[in-house]
C-alpha cells in the first residue's frame, strides 16, 4: 500500500512529503485488523507501533528491538510471520522494492502533483497488472487523488 506523486516520489527525508487526512484514513481502514511490514526507516518515521495491527519491522539489525513491534530480519522471516494472513507492506523503498516481485495486489494512492523528495517507489512494468479499480477524490488540502487498485495479471 503506498501513496506516491506522478513521479512515483515516496518520501523526502525519512517522511512524507505532504499530509493528505483521506489518504490516512483509507490507510487505517484498508490495514486495520492485519499485519504491516516496513522498513527500519518508515518505522522511525511513524515514530511508534500502528494500532490495531502487527507491526512488522524488517531489519538485519540483530540488535534493533522496536517496542510494539516484531523484528524480521529477512524477507523469508517475514513472509513466515504473515502466513495464510492479508499483509499489507507499507515501506520504505528498499522495503517495496523486495516485496514487489511477490505481490499480488498494489493499492495506489495516486497523488496528481509533483513533490520534491529522495525517495521513490519502484518502478513496475503495466504490463504486468491490470488496474482493476480507479476512483478519483479531491482532498480537503486540495490534491487531486486517484485511488487504485491493480491485480497481478498472473492471477486471473
Amino acid at each position: 500500500m503506498v501513496a506516491y506523486d506522478l513521479n512515483h516520489l515516496i518520501g523526502k527525508n525519512g517522511i512524507l512529503p505532504w499530509k493528505i487526512t483521506e489518504d490516512l484514513k483509507r490507510f487505517k481502514a484498508i490495514t486495520m485488523g492485519h499485519p504491516v511490514i516496513m522498513g527500519k526507516n518508515t518505522w522511525n518515521s511513524i515514530g511508534k507501533p500502528l494500532p490495531g495491527r502487527q507491526n512488522i519491522v524488517l531489519s538485519k539489525d540483530r540488535n534493533f528491538q522496536p517496542q510494539g513491534a516484531i523484528v524480521a530480519h529477512s524477507l523469508e522471516e517475514a513472509l513466515k510471520m504473515v502466513e495464510g494472513q492479508e499483509a499489507y507492506i507499507i515501506g520504505g523503498a528498499s522495503v517495496f522494492k523486495q516485496f514487489l516481485p511477490l505481490a499480488d495486489k498494489m493499492l495506489i494512492t495516486l497523488i496528481h502533483s509533483e513533490f520534491e523528495g529522495d525517495t521513490y517507489f519502484p518502478y513496475f512494468s503495466e504490463e504486468d497488472w491490470i488496474l482493476q479499480e480507479s476512483s478519483s477524490l479531491l482532498s480537503s488540502s486540495g490534491y487531486e487523488l486517484c485511488l487504485q487498485i491493480y491485480i497481478r495479471k498472473n492471477l486471473l
